[in-house]
């Protein structure tokens, strides 16, 4: 609570410190054509432009303090009004309590308020009030004797109670002025500072839970409440059940909050509740006390509870009126002080609900689109499955069932179809393997591509015993890790379909790239395979690689022949794909 209040005196200072340089320059700029006045031979009785010096320095003085700390600001504009006044204060009494420059005692009651604060301009006011006094009494009595004849008490008194009444009425209105200006600022800079908290966490990739708790502790730190709490909405069991609260500053889950009741409750079993389901928009209980809508008012009124303020939380889109969004929760903020809950305050509330709203809606995205990413890997690994391990599995099963069928009759048939079951069984624990390693992106987390290229494209092809060759480019533009990963995935499953399919005996894999595009090549001197495989036919390889280079604005060519196959993907490079 202490950071609420005292937080806001920056602002207000760097405020008044933009409202005193205008005023110091046109004090200065006054005393300066007071003081030529008085140099260029202008003379009058009582014209002292001598003064004017010290009201140049006075500025001077004072703006060289505004340059520092922003705390003493408050002080050089005391200091520059109370040296302003002097003169002030002399020529009225110079010229009488009946002389119109008097007024001047009034502009600087609004300059007081506006650049120093409500508090001081009080404080002047009665000053200026009891300066008006002293002058009628020195008039009067003697004490000085300004131009013109002298006066009575009969005479000077009902001016005297004039400008009391102007200095009152302007220190006054000038005080609510610039409370008000303050209160704003401060209102708008706790609403900016709200909002900041809650965009860092959303940007932080918060989770839910941990960002409506610091939604929970910013409403409580700015609308200086002791306590406050979220229910979420069942809409099928119609019934809100707590969610978390916020006492004295501490955000709390339901079992720890006092007497708080842990079980759903039916919306039907509270009418404020209804309210909220009927007008999905803010609404404030000014009197807890006198309201029937509260089924528990005896307990609130105990607890000290005059006001609550409900704000809803919707899901979609809200623009302010009712039947706007779908509601999941409700939001409620108890007040124990006589304050009123403002527009600012409620507008607040209502923003900070929407950030909530907004970034359950981003996590349930994410959420979906995690799930969409593993569904789609999911998918990938069937195929890549269906295409190695299962019909691998397949061909042992007819090979030992040809082995037992041969077993009587023909021994040594029998020991072939086991031979050729060892040769499958060996063939598809090596596919187990590659499809194992494709799934290691880490490879690219410690090495650079072309290191991960090489190291990886050994892996699977030393075993099998294929001669691998690498052109790899000296300097390659730095790629996006995303990219890179595609890349060396596409490379892999090239690799494995040439060592499925084409009977190599030699592979050459070839990267280079510029400012424009990179360019990757497998190529191996097999015996060539179906660029355009049909789906229902098991080929998944090929698509899979198309639409990773897809992915990033890519293309996928297959160049295939008796002599060989040549695969080629070819990434644009814009500033998305660099790093």
């Amino acid at each position: 609570m202490a950071n609420t209040r005292s937080g806001p005196v920056v602002p207000l200072l760097e405020l008044r410190a933009e409202l005193l340089r205008p005023l110091l320059v046109a004090v200065a700029a006054l005393s300066l054509a007071y003081l030529l006045a008085g140099l260029v031979g202008l003379r009058a009785t009582h014209l002292y432009p001598w003064d004017a010096l010290g009201l140049i320095a006075l500025c001077g003085v004072c703006a060289w303090m505004t340059r520092g700390s922003p705390t003493r600001v408050a002080l050089a504009a005391a200091f520059l009004l109370a040296g302003v006044s002097q003169p002030i204060i002399y020529a009225s009494q110079t010229f009488g309590l009946a002389h119109p420059i008097n007024g001047l005692f009034l502009v600087g009651i609004v300059l007081c308020g506006l650049v120093v604060g409500g508090a001081f301009t009080v404080t002047w006011s009665v000053f200026y009030c009891g300066w008006i006094v002293m002058m009628a009494a020195g008039e009067v009595y003697g004490w000085w004797t300004p131009t013109g004849a002298p006066k009575t008490w009969a005479e000077l008194g009902p001016i005297a109670a004039v400008w009391c009444a102007l200095i009152a009425v302007t220190g006054a209105g000038t005080w609510l002025f610039a409370n008000t200006l303050e209160r704003a600022v401060v209102s708008a800079r706790g609403q900016a500072l709200a909002l900041a908290r809650t965009a860092e966490a959303l940007a932080a990739d918060s989770t839910t839970d941990s960002l409506l708790e610091q939604v929970l502790a910013v409403l409580a730190e700015q609308l200086r409440v002791q306590f406050a709490s979220l229910f979420r909405l069942d809409l099928q069991e119609q019934t809100l059940r707590l969610y978390r609260a916020v006492l004295h500053g501490r955000v709390l889950a339901p079992e720890a909050v006092p007497d708080a009741r842990l079980d759903p409750v039916p919306v039907a079993q509270v009418p404020v509740w209804q309210e909220m389901l009927r007008l999905r928009r803010p609404f404030v209980i000014a009197d807890v006390a006198n309201d029937p809508r509260l089924v528990n008012r005896e307990r609130m009124i105990a607890e000290g509870i005059r006001s609550v303020l409900y704000v809803p939380l919707l899901s979609g889109p809200d623009e302010g009126g009712p039947g706007e969004g779908e509601l999941i929760g409700l939001l409620a903020i108890n007040r124990t002080d006589r304050r009123a809950f403002g527009s600012d305050e409620i507008g607040l509330a209502q923003a900070l609900m929407r950030q909530l709203s907004l970034a359950m809606q981003i996590t349930r995205l994410t959420q979906a689109t995690r799930e969409s990413a593993v569904l789609t890997e999911r998918n990938r690994m069937a195929r890549e499955i269906h295409d190695t391990l299962a019909q691998g599995f397949t061909g042992i099963v007819v090979q030992l069932e040809a082995a037992e069928d041969a077993a009587t009759g023909s021994p040594q048939e029998a020991a072939g179809h086991i031979a050729r079951a060892r040769t499958l069984a060996r063939e598809s624990l090596a596919e187990a393997r590659r499809s194992v390693w494709a799934l290691r992106p880490k490879a690219l987390t410690q090495r650079s591509l072309s290191a991960a290229l090489r190291d990886s494209v050994l892996t699977l092809v030393n075993p099998a015993g294929l001669a691998a060759r690498f052109e790899f480019a000296p300097e390659l533009p730095a790629l996006d890790p995303a990219l890179e990963d595609d890349l060396l995935r596409i490379a892999l499953e090239a690799v494995t379909n040439a060592l499925k399919h084409a009977q190599a005996t030699t592979l050459t894999l070839i990267l280079r790239g510029d400012a424009d595009a990179v360019t990757l090549q497998v190529v191996d001197d097999g015996r060539g395979l179906a660029a355009q495989p049909a789906p229902e036919s098991g080929g998944f390889g090929l698509i899979g690689m198309r639409e990773r280079a897809a992915r990033h604005g890519g293309v996928l060519a297959v160049e295939t022949g008796p002599s060989g196959t040549t695969v080629t993907a070819t990434v644009p490079l814009t500033q998305k794909a660099m790093t």
